[in-house]
């Protein structure tokens, strides 16, 4: 169903993902790369980094090493 909505090519993709989850699995992430497989049109959004495992990071991905190209990566962080 989501991906009727994203497939037009004038429609920006905001694929969301937990930090705490494995992004290689998301669904978002996957569904994005189907319709859009250079990433020209998606924004990447880590949610939860304050949730990550000890010992764990996503600086891979928050880099642009892994996924999404450096400008396109954002962090949402609420502070409670």
């Amino acid at each position: 169903m989501a991906r009727a909505f994203i497939a037009p090519a004038n429609v920006v993709i905001v694929a969301v993902s937990p930090a705490n989850a494995d992004i290689a699995t998301s669904d978002g992430v996957r569904i994005a790369r189907e319709v859009d497989p250079n990433l020209e049109r998606t924004v990447g959004v880590l949610t939860k980094l304050d949730l990550m495992d000890r010992g764990t990071d996503a600086r891979d991905v928050l880099e642009g090493v892994h996924w999404f190209p450096y400008d396109r990566v954002r962090v949402v962080h609420a502070v409670s």
